[in-house]
């Protein structure tokens, strides 16, 4: 990463549950979630040696300098890290935006950096990484952006039913996988931050599922609504 106060993309990503696999880390001998994180920011670096990736505490930053061919690396980078997590049954939130950014071994100094956290706290809310309209708007039309960078960029993304845009890291190979995750969330232990988690997950998968006409759709209780009251005798 280039040493200079210039313009840079940056994503921010939220490890949610992040204090509970910290917690149940501290009662084993060995960290198993330590372990796996390691092994998967490790994963993400050697597959972006071009990207500043880092991590502290529950967040992961990953920054590029502003240029079409890095943006769009970025944009991969970010997936390919929020499909690993999610597989390991680690959810993940977050943003990705760009403005000047500064970095060395000592310091990040970034707007940048700013703007994706800020995206991520206000507006991602759910399980899903978004992407900074003005990000958009400078990549899609910068003249670098060639035909096939801007076609294979398109490809990873969603637009939701609030019209943010967000990264689709979902494959349709993956949706097994996938749908195992949600189903190890229980209704009856959730509470109401993990359950509009998991309930807009479920939406998400099942809208990758019906594009492929996969049998593996996700439903019952946690998804499904409302039930009666059940008073035992």
């Amino acid at each position: 990463m280039e040493s200079t106060w210039s313009y840079g993309a940056v994503a921010f990503v939220d490890v949610l549950g992040f204090s509970a696999l910290v917690s149940s880390d501290s009662k084993s001998i060995e960290p198993l979630h330590l372990e796996k994180l390691r092994a998967l920011l490790g994963n993400v670096k050697e597959a972006s040696p071009n990207l500043d990736v880092r991590a502290f505490s529950d967040c992961i930053t990953i920054a590029a300098p502003l240029t079409s061919d890095r943006v769009a690396h970025l944009f991969e980078s970010v997936i390919s890290l929020q499909r690993l997590l999610v597989g390991g049954g680690v959810l993940v939130r977050g943003g990705v935006a760009f403005g000047k950014h500064f970095a060395d071994d000592t310091l990040v100094y970034s707007e940048a950096l700013i703007r994706a956290y800020l995206l991520e706290r206000d507006k991602a809310r759910f399980p899903r990484v978004l992407t900074d309209p003005d990000l958009l708007d400078w990549y899609f039309h910068n003249d670098d952006t060639t035909p096939e960078l801007a076609d294979a960029v398109k490809a990873l993304l969603l637009t939701d039913r609030d019209n943010q845009i967000f990264l689709n890291y979902l494959r349709p190979g993956d949706l097994e996988q996938h749908l195992a995750v949600i189903q190890a969330y229980k209704v009856d232990n959730a509470t109401p931050s993990v359950l509009e988690k998991v309930q807009w997950l479920g939406q998400y998968h099942n809208f990758v599922a019906q594009s492929v006409d996969s049998p593996h759709v996700f439903s019952g209780p946690m998804l499904d609504g409302f039930r009666e009251v059940i008073v035992s005798p």
